[in-house]
C-alpha cells in the first residue's frame, strides 16, 4: 500500500506552501446569566496544502476532528462579542490551536 503524502515526514519544501482551512461544527450553550453563555463544540476541518514551489505537484487534502469551547457576551438584543479556542486534530500529529475573537449580529 502506498502511504499518503500527508502522512509522511515533512521536508523544507512541504512546509512552506499555501495553508487553506475549512471547518463547519455544532455548539452547545450553557446560559451563565442574562447576557453571558458558554459554549462547547464539536465538528469537522478540511485542510488543503499547495507547495507553492513545485506547481507540477497537486496539492493534498484531508478531513480532521475538532473541538472548541469559548464565552459568547450578549452587548445588546442583537449584537454578541464572542471569545473562542478551537483545536483541530490534523494527519501526522500536527495540532492546531486558535484562539479567536468574533462580532456576531442576530436577527431574532
Amino acid at each position: 500500500l502506498a502511504k499518503h503524502r500527508l502522512l509522511e515526514k515533512p521536508t523544507r519544501f512541504d512546509v512552506i506552501g499555501l495553508f487553506q482551512l475549512y471547518s463547519i461544527m455544532g455548539k452547545a450553550m450553557l446560559p451563565v446569566s442574562k447576557r453571558v453563555s458558554l459554549y462547547a463544540g464539536a465538528g469537522a476541518s478540511y485542510l488543503y496544502v499547495k507547495n507553492i514551489f513545485d506547481e507540477n505537484k497537486d496539492g493534498l487534502g484531508k478531513f480532521a476532528p475538532m473541538t472548541a469551547v469559548g464565552v459568547q457576551f450578549d452587548l445588546t438584543d442583537h449584537f454578541a462579542m464572542d471569545l473562542s479556542s478551537t483545536q483541530n486534530y490534523l494527519p501526522a500529529g500536527i495540532y492546531l490551536f486558535t484562539v479567536g475573537v468574533g462580532l456576531s449580529y442576530h436577527f431574532a
